[in-house]
């Protein structure tokens, strides 16, 4: 192909006034034609204007970019794949490109996950590509360039890693998966200090995105370099003590998994005690409790048994939350509704509030119904549906009345699934063909899409044997 280079050269010169020959040829010819590569993008770039007042995004799904979708960006990120000299001009053009085209910078983030990630080949490079990568991120960072600091933010999630994913052609077609794990080296660490040390000096201008790269870090968990670990942790730390505050539930959160994590791996630090005594907070203690992943000092999966440390959980938030007045309810509610929103586990959440209602109502019927109450009030925005409080209350005439008055006393989320969840434990004892009438009307005010369960609904057919034809 060398032989060929000044044919190609000249082909270039004569068609690069057509983008889509130019593009054609570049793409297919890249390697050879670098300079010319670098060319064409400058020439295209600097006759569009940079766009004022952008608005970035740095993520993307997964799958998104599978295929190309951008010929100019896509051929910026051919350049990325090997140490040439031209690596900090493509970076600096690909960064150009995003400046007067915003909505590319998810591609061009990708680009740079897949082609600067570590492999075998960069080892005998001294890694120097990924170290040109962050050195032009950590200049553009330092310089209070915006665009190059929220990117850094987000590849530092990628290249804190210890294991790389690689997919490779092999012969006859066929494709070879293989991990490569970084080695623990003086490049390494030099690179990995880098990341760190940036990470902490511009925590304050970026706190968010900070703690955002801090805590991917927790996203990874195969093969694990324990020594790489142990280098990282005084940077961490460090962090830690710089920038993180025992008030906020997250930094707590944080740093506490960050000790069990190190210590499941065996490894120890001497900050670790003051830090598991310092950061702690009232909602990071009711976050411990209707959490299910740990019970106590144990992680859920170091149960053998697992139907014991369901029973031992349940214990533990029924025991835990018994309200005396209403600002108990509140403050608990209070709590209850941020760490939903914050961690996400809808069915897990939904359950220990369920028990804690329950509990509640065994000990003090009149609470409990104040805590469905305020529930109510709110519109059910923490979109609970009780359903051992229906299950284990709705055994006696009085009780059930209360409850059925409370769940038709006004409209809110999800109360359709509340009534029926009620008709579906009702005591059989306490079934009456008032109820009939109820069920129809619960049907017919069903507006969005609702799975109904008419197991138990079957018993109300002794008072109309055409209901279900009705509903």
């Amino acid at each position: 192909m060398q032989k060929l280079k000044p044919d190609l050269k000249s082909y270039y010169h004569q068609i690069k006034n057509n983008n889509e020959e130019a593009l054609n040829l570049l793409h297919s010819f890249w390697f050879y034609l670098l300079d010319e590569s670098l060319e064409f993008i400058y020439s295209y770039i600097s006759t569009k204007s940079i766009v004022e007042h952008p608005s970035y995004d740095v993520t993307y799904e997964d799958n998104q970019y599978s295929y190309p979708n951008n010929d100019i960006i896509e051929l910026a990120g051919n350049l990325f794949k090997f140490p040439i000299e031209q690596l900090d001009d493509a970076l600096e053009l690909g960064f150009e490109y995003v400046r007067r085209f915003p909505t590319y910078l998810p591609k061009l983030i990708y680009l740079i996950r897949k082609e600067f990630s570590f492999d075998k080949d960069d080892y005998y490079s001294d890694f120097i590509r990924q170290e040109k990568l962050f050195s032009y991120l950590t200049k553009g960072l330092n310089e209070g360039d915006y665009l190059i600091s929220i990117t850094f933010f987000e590849l530092a999630k990628s290249f804190l890693d210890f294991n790389y994913r690689q997919t490779k052609g092999g012969r006859k077609n066929s494709i070879i998966f293989y991990n490569y794990p970084i080695p623990n080296n003086s490049q390494i660490q030099k690179f990995r200090e880098k990341i760190w040390v940036n990470l902490d000096s511009h925590f304050k201008h970026f706190p968010e995105k900070a703690f955002d790269a801090l805590k991917d870090y927790f996203s990874i968990t195969l093969d694990i370099n324990k020594d790489l670990m142990e280098f990282d942790l005084d940077f961490i730390v460090q962090i830690i003590y710089n920038h993180l505050n025992y008030k906020l539930f997250e930094h707590c959160l944080f740093v506490q998994k960050l000790i069990r994590w190190n210590q499941r791996k065996s490894i120890d630090h001497a900050s670790f005690k003051n830090f598991k005594s310092l950061f702690t907070n009232p909602i990071y203690d009711t976050y411990c409790i209707i959490d299910w992943d740990r019970h106590r000092d144990r992680e859920c999966y170091d149960f053998e048994d697992h139907s014991e440390y369901e029973k031992l959980k349940e214990t533990e938030i029924r025991n835990s939350f018994i309200f005396k007045n209403k600002n108990d309810i509140y403050t608990f509610l209070e709590q209850y509704s941020y760490l939903k929103k914050q961690m996400k586990k809808e069915y897990y959440y939904n359950r220990s509030l369920d028990y804690i209602i329950d509990e509640n109502c065994n000990r003090s019927f009149e609470i409990g119904c104040q805590v469905l109450n305020h529930i109510i009030k709110d519109n059910n925005k923490i979109q609970f549906k009780p359903w051992n409080v229906f299950r284990f209350q709705l055994n006696e005439k009085k009780k059930a009345d209360k409850l059925f008055q409370i769940i038709q006393s006004r409209n809110y989320e999800l109360k359709e699934s509340w009534e029926f969840n009620f008709y579906k434990h009702l005591d059989s004892k306490l079934i009456e063909p008032k109820y009939i009438n109820s069920i129809l009307t619960t049907t017919s005010n069903i507006n969005t899409q609702l799975t109904i369960d008419f197991d138990g609904l079957d018993r109300y057919l002794k008072f109309d044997d055409s209901l279900f034809q009705k509903c």
